[in-house]
């Protein structure tokens, strides 16, 4: 029997818009990618989109790029090129889909 990963769900409850973060021990990270693999591609077989307007996170950064049209990561490209050209704040963040 596999263990149960640490998990917390919050959000906006009367819209249905919740957020899910694995909380996992450094042993339960690979584990925790498979799971969100395999959730995703789950949800967009159903055309949902497991994403809101923030807190994607390192973690869930590989699985964002597919919901995303060329014409928003352009336009996130324009505004880190604009608002941050020296890549100086978080390198790693969302905004640098490139």
């Amino acid at each position: 029997a596999s263990s149960v990963v640490q998990y917390n769900l919050f959000g906006h409850f009367g819209d249905a818009h919740l957020h899910f973060n694995f909380l996992p021990q450094k042993n339960e990270a690979e584990r925790c990618q498979s799971l969100l693999a395999k959730t995703y591609q789950e949800l967009s077989l159903k055309q949902a989109s497991p994403f809101a307007e923030h807190g994607i996170g390192l973690i869930k950064q590989p699985f964002i790029r597919p919901y995303l049209s060329k014409v928003q990561t352009d336009v996130f490209k324009q505004l880190k090129d604009k608002f941050d050209p020296h890549r100086q704040f978080f390198s790693k963040g969302f905004l640098s889909l490139d």
